[in-house]
């Protein structure tokens, strides 16, 4: 960022959230296949493919965001 520490470590705590997110959405894929649920490798990595891209392009726009903000601290 702009060596900004506050919100250096509010955005570094929002995308580690949003990794926290979409890795258990893979966790869930798992255990859907695990239980009987015929998930292809051709249908997982679309959907995994779906859940990385969703996830990086809510990452982009909160940098994005961040970049327009001041935050202070009483």
């Amino acid at each position: 960022m702009e060596n900004d520490p506050i919100k250096d470590i509010t955005l570094f705590q929002i995308k580690r959230k949003i990794t926290n997110i979409y890795k258990n959405f893979f966790f869930i894929l798992e255990d859907l296949s695990d239980s009987g649920y015929n998930i292809n490798d051709e249908t997982y990595q679309k959907i995994r493919k779906r859940v990385l891209d969703n996830a990086n392009d809510a990452v982009r726009e909160i940098e994005e965001s961040f970049s327009k903000i001041n935050i202070t601290l009483k």
